[in-house]
């Protein structure tokens, strides 16, 4: 059993290890892309094995129960965690940067700096790896700045574009803020438990839930909010989310990295740090009501764009929002879930952005020799959402989902109901698909459940003292009513007087990226770059 702690620690040690070797290799190629190319690929696939190595061998060591502590790399490794939610994290972003490294290939043939973004892509992707894996905060605080300085390279891949230089300015100074606000959080856990180790300050915390004999320090509280709103600027949540939907001129393959990898590092935060945050309300309260309105508003805005990008972009808001909303009740086993199923989805749907172009206008063409969608009647709402409660309720309540948490289990049925009775009642129309799109309902719960199932068990810190209460209930249900009667009205009323003032404000953002640009713009003026730089640029990189 040692040897396969010694493998599997050395596996997650290789990860960034190889990302960083591929990045110094490719910088110091010289006009020979193809041979980079190789490196790149190389890397990639190394470090996919190395991390099937590492899950395979610590999935034994779990089921034979037989850690062994003494292991003669736990002076070199101390300073990692090889954990089920580390090797879940890796194993997603190895296999993301793996679709995204082919796909760019192709993408970026015969650009001037091919070679500039794959070195940058591996030191992004280096920088990851090490947030993942870390078990010290001065390294993790490291390396999370350094996603950020390499992102914005890639970012500004395009430096002679205005606007793609304004996002990156704004997404740089945002960035910034998300950074001072760790280094603060991590200040003054290190004052409170004289330790830099992240598994010893949450074992504390760990403890601390499991016997609640007096209330959290002051200042232990005060840390959790600092990453709250460290997660919340990394996210992009309102009102300074404008940079995510501006960055769309950078190319493809790395708005498919931002939003399928990167744009998740706050969530994974919240998650990693969980212990921490259930011990202030304040800062669960802070994600409930910023994540919860930013999913609402999110979620709405995207209905009135016609750019498949532009959309991807509000959704991905709208999708960490609900992420941080799970987290800020105390759902981390939900938060996980939503993380990685988000993460394949826009991986997909970014890389296969020009289809979806394609297919969007032969719907919209088909659509336009048809007559518009009736709305469901009063009666065909009220059979769609008694039938979706029943399901739900009867489901949840067979499987023992959240049985040790009544407030939770609901708050999700609620969500669950209602997404459920939008897809039930908008099919009741078409009644010769009843059958079909209740048994498609009925798979779609089963399925969230087993995998509420899977991650509850990969995660059981997170449900030893359920954080939802009262009114949390009751500003989760007003959440999702406000959104489901947007959605009732965008949908089958855009025409009334009050669909008609929610589209022009929703279009508009609610001009608050506006506001948020000006002030940006004065606290900190950005010089647009000239038109040569890419040149010199591309040239300084292929000698």
């Amino acid at each position: 059993m040692r040897y396969l702690q010694e493998l599997s620690q050395l596996s997650v040690l290789a990860v960034p290890v190889i990302f960083t070797l591929s990045a110094m290799l490719i910088l110091f190629q010289k006009n020979t892309k193809d041979v980079s190319w190789r490196w790149s690929f190389l890397a990639v696939w190394l470090s996919l094995g190395a991390t099937v190595i590492a899950s395979i061998s610590h999935l034994l060591l779990k089921i034979n129960h037989d850690i062994i502590e003494n292991s003669i790399l736990n002076h070199i490794v101390r300073f990692m965690r090889v954990e089920s939610l580390s090797l879940i994290m890796l194993c997603l972003i190895t296999i993301v940067a793996l679709v995204i490294i082919r796909f760019s290939k192709n993408y970026l043939n015969q650009e001037p700096r091919e070679m500039q973004y794959q070195y940058w892509f591996m030191l992004t992707l280096a920088s990851v790896s090490v947030v993942i894996t870390s078990n010290h905060f001065v390294i993790f605080c490291m390396a999370w700045i350094g996603i950020s300085v390499s992102l914005h390279q890639l970012l500004m891949f395009y430096p002679n574009r205005p606007r793609a230089a304004l996002a990156a300015h704004k997404k740089f100074l945002i960035s910034r803020l998300a950074d001072v606000c760790v280094i603060t959080g991590i200040a003054l856990l290190y004052h409170l438990h004289h330790t830099f180790f992240i598994s010893e300050v949450l074992t504390y915390y760990q403890l601390a839930l499991q016997q609640p004999m007096q209330p959290a320090n002051h200042l232990s509280q005060l840390a959790a909010v600092m990453f709250a709103i460290a997660a919340m600027l990394k996210c992009a949540q309102l009102p300074l989310h404008g940079w995510l939907m501006q960055v769309m001129e950078a190319p493809t393959p790395v708005s498919a990295l931002l939003h399928a990898g990167i744009i998740n590092m706050g969530g994974f935060l919240m998650i990693l740090l969980s212990p921490l945050i259930l011990q202030s309300l304040i800062a669960q309260w802070l994600l409930l009501i910023v994540g919860g309105i930013t999913a609402i508003v999110a979620s709405l805005i995207m209905m009135t764009r016609i750019s498949i990008k532009v959309m991807l972009a509000w959704s991905t808001c709208a999708q960490m929002g609900f992420m941080l909303l799970e987290c800020g009740l105390g759902l981390y086993e939900l938060a996980l879930l939503h993380l990685i199923a988000h993460s394949f989805y826009k991986a997909y749907t970014f890389l296969s952005s020009g289809d979806a172009v394609r297919h969007y206008l032969q719907e919209n063409l088909a659509k336009s020799h048809v007559a518009p969608t009736a709305s469901p009647r009063p009666l065909q709402w009220l059979t769609a959402s008694a039938l979706a409660v029943l399901l739900v309720s009867l489901l949840f309540l067979a499987t023992q989902t959240f049985a040790n948490n009544q407030n939770g289990f609901l708050a999700i049925a609620a969500i669950v109901s209602i997404a459920i009775t939008i897809l039930l009642s908008e099919n009741l129309l078409g009644r010769t698909k009843i059958i079909p799109i209740g048994l498609m309902a009925l798979g779609v719960v089963l399925l969230y459940v087993a995998w509420h199932a899977l991650f509850s068990n990969l995660l059981p810190h997170s449900i030893l003292q359920p954080a939802l209460n009262g009114l949390m209930l009751a500003w989760v249900l007003i959440l999702f009513t406000t959104l489901f009667f947007g959605y009732i009205t965008l949908r089958y009323h855009p025409n009334s007087k009050f669909g008609q003032w929610l589209y022009l404000n929703l279009y508009a953002g609610f001009y608050l990226d506006e506001w948020a640009t000006r002030i940006t713009l004065k606290v900190w003026p950005v010089k647009l770059p000239a038109r040569h730089l890419i040149i010199n640029s591309a040239n300084k990189f292929n000698k």
